[in-house]
């Protein structure tokens, strides 16, 4: 086959999260690691759709091999298949994450049969830092704030302070396609197909006010965003968002079809809205249809 690394990343969805309690810290402190903790699943029947699996370093390894990333790996003939979503996060944390693993493998991992599969994140996810004023980090790091817009019950002063004084919606969906665009061509450098996705069932160039909106007209983003005052050299306008999303060439997917994939909720799991393992299943089946597909393997 012409490919034979699979990256992918994406946000809790892609890396299986809600199916068990991911309290680590809680467990390491009680039982000294993670191979001594035993593991707490969402739900009796979890233990059906994970026999043999005892402890919480166990469930990690087998929800790892559940989630429809690596089940399509396996599907594909992929010989390595590396999952690098990182949950509850945005484009900045999770490229930065595959940044980091592409420079750390460039001498060991053939990046020309590589192929990496991106499923975007919301844009009103960024990063927030909570520095040393903080009391509770100390010299040597520091934190993080809440990522979501959504996300703000936590009631973090950092967080709201950003969002109330700093975040702007047509801001950061101008910038982070603008990113995509930036970073596809990295890979492109490295020899990796940039194969980025949503988890909607619709064309994204038809959809595109849906998909990544804009609360002001186009026009003003575009004359707003290179632009900080009236006197330059050279007016350079932002490109508009169609434009962007054909150089960005999204992989339009329809995760939905044909198995409606499953929630932990929609099988009376708990109140969860994340895959259920057949969930991932399902997705798995799916998109190694499209994607078999895609790469015309």
């Amino acid at each position: 086959m012409k490919y034979e690394t699979l990256i992918w990343s994406g946000c809790s969805h892609s890396f299986g999260s809600g199916i068990m309690d991911e309290d680590f810290n809680s467990f390491i402190n009680e039982y000294g690691s993670l191979e001594n903790a035993p593991v707490k699943f969402c739900h009796p029947k979890c233990y059906d759709d994970f026999p043999n699996v005892v402890t919480v370093a166990d469930a990690k390894e087998a929800i790892k091999q559940r989630a429809y990333p690596h089940q399509i790996g396996k599907k594909l003939g992929f010989k390595n298949t590396y999952n690098l979503s990182v949950q509850g996060a945005g484009i900045e944390t999770q490229l930065r994450n595959v940044s980091s693993f592409i420079i750390e493998n460039e001498d060991k991992i053939d990046f020309s049969k590589s192929v990496f599969c991106y499923q975007l994140p919301a844009f009103n996810r960024v990063e927030i830092v909570l520095n040393n004023e903080d009391a509770s980090f100390n010299a040597d790091g520091w934190g993080w704030s809440t990522f979501n817009f959504r996300g703000l019950e936590d009631n973090s002063e950092w967080g709201m302070d950003f969002f109330l004084r700093h975040f702007d919606f047509d801001y950061y969906t101008a910038k982070f396609l603008m990113y995509l665009y930036e970073y596809k061509g990295f890979l492109e450098s490295k020899g990796i197909l940039f194969l980025p996705f949503e988890h909607f069932p619709e064309n994204i160039i038809n959809n595109i006010n849906k998909l990544y909106p804009y609360q002001r007209n186009e026009e003003i983003i575009q004359n707003k965003m290179n632009n900080r005052t009236s006197w330059t050299h050279h007016k350079q306008i932002f490109p508009d968002r169609k434009t962007l999303l054909k150089k960005i060439d999204m992989w339009d997917t329809n995760f939905q079809k044909p198995i409606l994939p499953k929630t932990l909720r929609d099988v009376g799991y708990c109140n969860d809205n994340h895959f259920s393992p057949e969930g991932h299943d399902a997705v798995a089946h799916n998109l190694s249809i499209q994607l078999k597909e895609k790469l015309s393997i």
